[in-house]
């Protein structure tokens, strides 16, 4: 509860109060709590080294969503250049 507050705190602060990345990794945390689960339980049926099949889809998905937050920064930033020179 609080600890997260913070950290929210923290990061729309360092983030000049545009939330849009924090709100893509809170967005992406629920999503995976909700998913993984079933995940892992599709995964192991297919036997006992399921879960090896769950960690790679799940870490495929991490680096999924690392590069659509890297696509956001890199939009954001060159949107706050342009504006800048226009000034």
């Amino acid at each position: 509860g609080a600890g997260t507050n913070y950290g929210n705190g923290i990061a729309n602060e360092l983030s000049a109060d545009n939330s849009s990345l924090l709100n893509l990794i809170n967005a992406m945390f629920a999503l995976g709590a909700l998913v993984c689960p079933f995940m892992l339980l599709g995964c192991n049926q297919f036997g006992p080294h399921g879960w090896k099949l769950s960690a790679v889809i799940a870490a495929a998905l991490v680096l999924l969503v690392i590069a659509a937050a890297a696509q956001i920064a890199s939009f954001e930033v060159s949107v706050r250049f342009y504006e800048m020179k226009r000034k």
